[in-house]
């Protein structure tokens, strides 16, 4: 399974200690502005998960390998459940202004992403990234050596759509 890293070019608000720190599972915070969209970080099935707690709309990758990837504290879910997807396909909108619809208890605008293992245990998605070559760590512009866009892709992919969509 090949996962890159489709936030690269976000900052980071809250890393994964820090939310160990408040008593979370764990969990990645990218900041950006409501509606950015957010491309899959790898090839999977959708499945929605409306109003799901604390992390509000959130939109699950069921990736073939039996890992699972999460974004949550969306403000729009763009595919139907079952939907097959490949990497940097558009899954749904960020969202997270407080008390928005579908923000959980987000305090500020952001995405929340995290994967779960098969064994159903939380994992940093950036030290799995790291962890496995092929994915996110290629520093590389192109896909003609092996049809994987890398990192600088992404960023420059986000970058493109944020300049796209105001």
């Amino acid at each position: 399974m090949v996962i890159c890293d489709p936030f690269a070019g976000y900052p980071i608000t809250g890393s994964w200690q820090d939310h160990l720190n408040r008593g979370s599972l764990g969990g990645i915070d990218f900041a950006m502005g409501v509606g950015t969209n957010l491309p899959a970080c790898g090839a999977g099935t959708i499945q929605n998960i409306p109003n799901n707690g604390t992390g509000g709309h959130t939109v699950t990758i069921q990736h073939a390998d039996g890992y699972r990837s999460q974004y949550l504290h969306l403000s729009q879910f763009l595919l139907a459940n079952g939907t097959a997807v490949g990497a940097g396909a558009i899954v749904g909108r960020s969202g997270g202004a407080a008390g928005a619809p579908g923000s959980g208890s987000s305090t500020g605008p952001h995405v929340h992403w995290h994967m779960i293992n098969p064994g159903g245990v939380r994992i940093n998605p950036l030290t799995y990234v790291n962890q496995n070559p092929g994915g996110g760590g290629l520093p590389k512009t192109s896909t003609e050596q092996d049809d994987i866009p890398g990192t600088i892709f992404y960023q420059r992919m986000q970058n493109w759509l944020r300049i796209t969509s105001g």
